[in-house]
């Protein structure tokens, strides 16, 4: 039996934006995987989210387009938000629990590549080393790599073998940013889908306080 590929990623969607379109886009563009999973993130320790649960599952669903959904399509898409009324199930938890449901899959986690950038502020740590067992995670995992905009790129970082680079560079737009844009007026439309904008706008979300699409 071949092993299906399955790549996971994933964020607090608060709210999900382009960027994470287009990170997604390229995972699934680059023909690795059977499937590929975007994951809503539970309530972090380390991030104060301002959305509820429904509303951040609700921009995740309005950023990705709905064909990718279909049933016949390949690789598969799916939204996977059973914790995001939680608190947050650590990457290296989630990655454990899905090879227990896929027990014959090869499974990559994505990201970007800022998390993967050394800190002075840590301590010449990446941000993933902090996560819960992030040292572990790092060296039992595989994982996919996409250079992000205004940061090192991966193949300087002196990365593992168990890391992959897919060299497609994704826009450095960040969901605490266009939270920012919103609450001050100022312009974040491009910076997110349509449905995405107008759902905000509908529901005041983020502080926004002009009128409705």
């Amino acid at each position: 039996m071949e092993p299906h590929h399955i790549a996971a990623g994933g964020s607090a969607s608060d709210p999900c934006h382009l960027g994470h379109y287009a990170l997604v886009a390229a995972v699934i563009k680059s023909g690795l995987f059977d499937e590929v999973r975007w994951v809503v993130s539970g309530t972090r320790f380390d991030k104060l989210l301002t959305a509820s649960p429904d509303d951040r599952i609700a921009t995740s669903i309005q950023t990705f387009p709905r064909e990718w959904h279909e049933p016949n399509r390949r690789p598969q898409f799916k939204i996977d938000f059973e914790n995001a009324a939680e608190t947050n199930m650590p990457t290296i938890e989630y990655l454990e629990q899905l090879q227990s449901r896929h027990s014959h899959a090869d499974i990559t986690w994505f990201t970007g590549s800022d998390v993967l950038v050394p800190h002075e502020e840590l301590g010449g740590k990446c941000q993933m080393e902090t996560w819960i067992q992030g040292k572990e995670l790092m060296q039992s995992w595989r994982f996919l790599v996409l250079p992000r905009e205004s940061y090192p790129h991966p193949s300087t970082l002196g990365l593992p073998s168990n890391f992959t680079i897919l060299d497609i560079k994704i826009h450095n737009f960040s969901s605490s940013y266009i939270r920012e844009q919103i609450k001050n007026g100022k312009v974040f439309e491009h910076m997110l889908s349509h449905d995405v904008v107008k759902y905000i706008k509908e529901r005041g979300l983020y502080g926004w306080k002009g009128q409705s699409i």
